[in-house]
């Protein structure tokens, strides 16, 4: 599937989210990968850590494409101005993506419906680190200071979860 910022913006339709199919290699042979719903057996691995971990069901993007910027993101809480950003600051946020929590206090079968996004994840780490400082104070272009920190995805007063240990799947 295209990662491209265009590719984001048609595939976003300004809001709808409902653009998906109209981007070039969406679907290869009619399987409409776009909308394609995976079950248990499918994805079985998905399914075990939804069981036993947190899901985050409100859990965005901070950029509409491309993947990389994002990425950057993920462990700096902004995307060091990469190519493929749009020229205003704050970004805002971008599609709904899919977060696992997984740690020994994360909330078993807990669905996480607070408003994240990839900055969270630093930010996250600034408070169970304690930190007086954000990445954001440092570099106005860093978005952790105002993105929501995580916490309620965990219980720290619960005895840790036991380690999920996963058959190893040979995909074909």
């Amino acid at each position: 599937m295209d990662h491209s910022h265009g590719a984001g913006i048609t595939d976003w339709a300004g809001g709808a989210m409902n653009g998906w199919d109209k981007v070039p290699g969406t679907s290869t042979l009619g399987d409409n990968l776009a909308y394609k719903q995976y079950h248990e057996d499918d994805i079985p691995n998905y399914w075990a850590y939804a069981r036993t971990f947190t899901l985050a069901d409100h859990f965005f993007s901070q950029m509409i494409g491309p993947s990389f910027p994002g990425h950057l993101a993920v462990l700096a809480a902004q995307a060091g101005w990469a190519v493929g950003n749009p020229d205003t600051n704050p970004y805002g946020l971008g599609f709904r993506l899919p977060l696992i929590i997984i740690s020994p206090y994360a909330k078993p079968g807990f669905i996480f419906r607070e408003v994240a996004e990839h900055a969270s994840i630093p930010r996250f780490i600034e408070r169970i680190m304690g930190s007086t400082q954000t990445l954001s104070d440092l570099d106005p272009a860093a978005q952790d200071g105002q993105a929501n920190d995580l916490m309620n995805a965990f219980d720290f007063t619960q005895q840790p979860l036991p380690p999920l240990v996963l058959q190893t799947r040979r995909c074909l």
